[in-house]
């Protein structure tokens, strides 16, 4: 899979505990942005059942790319 970009469908690669994810999860990529620590990503995990919505500011190591947004 390619490098993570915008409307990249990626997985969570271990657990962060700041955010309260889990790994495993995944959610889609709504920003990068470059920093003095690399390639940060903004990302949205959906919520279950009636939780709301995470978003995350996570550096890209920490994700795995698994497909495009809208494509199974």
């Amino acid at each position: 899979m390619s490098p993570v970009h915008v409307d990249a469908v990626v997985r969570l690669l271990a657990d962060d505990p700041e955010s309260g994810l889990r790994r495993g999860a995944e959610g889609v990529v709504t920003g990068v942005c470059l920093s003095d620590v690399g390639l940060l990503c903004e990302v949205e995990f959906p919520g279950a059942a009636e939780s709301p919505a995470v978003r995350a500011l996570l550096r890209a190591e920490q994700l795995k790319a698994i497909r495009e947004w809208g494509h199974r």
